[in-house]
């Protein structure tokens, strides 16, 4: 009975060792980071699943596991995030100790996984990373930043130009500085479609709509 509890006792020091070397990161705060362009995300949900919706950005750890240097940031102090299917996915900790082996010193866990991200009507990739990824959301409602939109007729060109990827009821607004629009549409838009859709404009993010 002794030697059950000791075990016991040193398995729940273990846990607790590991849940502190990597801390928990909320889904607002991994979007926030995502937005500022400040963290590499490692999906270790199987590739299956990675294509079938993963956030936008994120490595699919089973085929990246191998090249898995190459794809992160040459800087040691940036901040990794893994994560898995949901708070009850311990998958993650593969993708995590990954890093943390190649000498990343900023390795966090987002526990909400992917459902969580999903529940929180955030934006998903799907696809092939050989031949690209589309950006989707719940509901196919989207909100897009365009820079550059300065003229009259700037509208009309960013408005076609959506509409050729297959987006409609697209509506227009004025966006945080001069020469941009805040457009809302619906439909399924890749982001990569999109920049060179808008050719001499900018897209300076897509998103989910709120």
């Amino acid at each position: 009975m002794k030697k059950i509890l000791t075990l016991l006792c040193a398995a729940v020091l273990s846990a607790t060792s590991y849940a502190g070397d990597f801390p928990d990161i909320t889904v607002t705060e991994v979007k926030k980071a995502i937005d500022d362009k400040k963290v590499v995300l490692i999906d270790v949900n199987g590739s299956g699943s990675w294509k079938a919706g993963h956030v936008p950005g994120a490595i699919d750890f089973e085929a990246s596991a191998k090249e898995l240097a190459t794809k992160l940031p040459k800087e040691k102090d940036a901040l990794i995030v893994a994560y898995c299917g949901g708070p009850g996915c311990n998958a993650y900790k593969a993708g995590a100790e990954a890093a943390k082996k190649l000498g990343y010193t900023n390795v966090k866990h987002m526990a909400a996984g992917i459902s969580g991200w999903k529940e929180a009507k955030q934006p998903t990739e799907t696809g092939d990373a050989k031949k690209g990824s589309t950006t989707s959301a719940a509901g196919g409602k989207f909100v897009a930043k365009v820079d550059g939109v300065v003229c009259a007729a700037c509208e009309g060109k960013v408005a076609k130009a959506f509409t050729g990827l297959g987006a409609s009821n697209i509506k227009f607004a004025k966006g945080d500085k001069e020469g941009q629009a805040v457009v809302t549409f619906e439909g399924t838009v890749a982001q990569d479609a999109a920049a060179k859709a808008l050719g001499d404009f900018t897209l300076v993010s897509l998103e989910a709509a709120k």
